[in-house]
């Protein structure tokens, strides 16, 4: 594999972040004020494909996981995010053909 620069996407709603194969570097989610939350990690498109994980957050605080490998998501690469998530940030590596 060449190298490939890491990618990212900060969003406020689930959905799509990329549509093709590739490596799952890490994730941020930050909860509502005086809430805890959680964003599920899907190799897909929908929540109906393979939940790879859940990342939770405490109460008010927010939470990382950053892989010292990156992950293969062999589909695609969706996040669903739980009603009291703020927000979340994604990193991924595309994958050289």
């Amino acid at each position: 594999m060449a190298h490939k620069e890491v990618a990212y996407d900060r969003r406020t709603a689930s959905g799509i972040i990329h549509k093709n194969p590739c490596h799952l570097v890490g994730a941020i989610v930050s909860p509502k004020l005086g809430k805890q939350s959680y964003i599920d990690i899907y190799d897909g498109e929908t929540t109906a494909q393979e939940k790879v994980m859940r990342v939770r957050t405490d109460v008010g605080v927010g939470n990382s996981i950053i892989f010292p490998e990156p992950l293969l998501m062999r589909r695609s690469l969706y996040v669903y995010l739980h009603d009291d998530a703020e927000e979340f940030t994604i990193f991924w590596k595309t994958i050289a053909d």
